[in-house]
């Protein structure tokens, strides 16, 4: 049980981190994203700065974000299921409406940026 419940926390911290990082970068994409992967500017140009990437390596990293971006998403659903079967109505509803908030405070900070 409690090797259980430590992968499942393990899952959703990875998920969560993931999420997280592909909403947060999605959401500061500006103009002209990809439309295959519309986190990937955004997120290759912060590691790019941080790390001093050269253009081959932003390349390498953009090629390899784009070959994982299903197994992202397959992730993403199947622990969005799994805590799903989890809850009640009462906190399925709770969950997203704190979700909807995040969407639009984005979008806001999205239009403030404009």
């Amino acid at each position: 049980m409690k090797t259980r419940k430590s992968k499942l926390i393990g899952t959703l911290a990875a998920a969560g981190l993931l999420s997280a990082f592909l909403v947060t970068a999605g959401a500061n994409a500006g103009p002209g994203p990809r439309a295959d992967m519309p986190f990937a500017p955004i997120a290759i140009e912060r590691m790019a700065e941080h790390l001093d990437l050269d253009d081959l390596q932003r390349q390498e990293i953009e090629n390899i974000l784009l070959a994982a971006k299903p197994e992202f998403e397959a992730l993403r659903e199947r622990v969005r299921s799994e805590i799903d079967a989890v809850l009640t109505d009462e906190q399925r509803a709770k969950l997203e409406n704190s979700k909807q908030r995040m969407r639009d405070a984005m979008q806001r900070r999205l239009n403030d940026s404009e």
